[in-house]
């Protein structure tokens, strides 16, 4: 399995670098950074990269960015 993730918030999609072979323990060190304005819902998706045919869903969530800023950071790790 080569697995990347999908961001998507307010409106925004970035992707993480598909990590090749990463399997059931994929580790990523990308960076992801958006601007806050309105919306408070982060959703990430977890997909199996595919050269020759459509991309794989393996889970999808999200997490509500105001839970997390609550407790004092302007930035977050997630």
């Amino acid at each position: 399995m080569d697995p990347y993730l999908e961001f998507e918030f307010e409106g925004q999609i970035k992707k993480s670098e598909v990590c090749q072979k990463g399997g059931t323990t994929p580790t990523w060190t990308d960076t992801i950074c958006f601007q806050r304005a309105r919306d408070f819902l982060l959703n990430i998706k977890l997909w199996d990269y595919e050269r020759y045919k459509a991309h794989d869903l393996i889970a999808s969530t999200e997490i509500n960015v105001s839970e997390i800023m609550a407790q004092g950071s302007k930035d977050a790790d997630v």
